[in-house]
């Protein structure tokens, strides 16, 4: 037997009590009640609104971080692993809604135990995360845990060097500037000595006397 609220399917089975899979018929009953006749026998199935407990069991990168509400990572690579507890859910019925906000909004649905992101931008996320049991009750409180992700402390020294690489190359290009413009300056203050020099070396020694007819 399956029931749907519009965004999860979730499905009875014999391992859930039913008297077997194979269902002949169902019949609602009063106080939401419902008699779900099968070839194993008449099952009565009362939906149970107690919510489940979610939690999350360990971040991993490139190491196991373990439950934790708060993480800052230098790898784009990252799975969340998770579990839920339920007195009346089988574990394999048990399913789980999921978003990683400033990656994707949308909630998305699993029966896995985990989920995966692979090549996230450098920035801030916040996982969350609900539980679903047999009876489409949700967890009352979702699991969070807030991801920060920046480039790797390698390339940050690399930005580093880059950064002052290029303002020392920026103070060298100055200065080599400077260095030029002083010897122009020389230059030019040398060759219009040498003219004087040229120009007072044509004029003569004495005043020339009257002429002569």
């Amino acid at each position: 037997m399956s029931h749907y609220d519009g965004e999860i399917f979730q499905t009875l089975l014999q391992r859930d009590g039913l008297g077997s899979n194979i269902v002949v018929d169902i019949l609602t009953a009063a106080y939401g009640s419902v008699w779900i006749a099968t070839e194993g026998g008449a099952t009565r199935y009362r939906p149970v609104t107690s919510p489940p407990k979610v939690r999350i069991t360990d971040v991993v990168t490139d190491e196991h971080h373990g439950s934790v509400q708060a993480l800052s990572i230098p790898s784009t690579l990252l799975a969340i692993h998770f579990e839920a507890r339920s007195f009346k859910t089988h574990p394999a019925n048990m399913q789980f809604v999921y978003r990683l906000r400033g990656h994707d909004e949308t909630w998305h649905s699993t029966r896995e135990h985990f989920v995966e992101y692979d090549g996230l931008d450098f920035g801030q996320y916040t996982f969350e995360l609900r539980a679903i049991d047999r009876d489409l009750t949700y967890s009352t409180e979702a699991a969070t845990v807030s991801i920060d992700v920046h480039p790797p402390y390698d390339q940050w020294a690399l930005v580093g060097l880059v950064i002052v690489a290029l303002a020392f190359a920026g103070v060298s290009g100055v200065y080599a500037r400077r260095r030029r413009d002083i010897a122009l300056t020389r230059e030019l203050e040398e060759e219009v000595q040498t003219a004087r020099e040229m120009q007072m070396r044509l004029m003569p020694e004495r005043t020339p006397g009257p002429a002569r007819l």
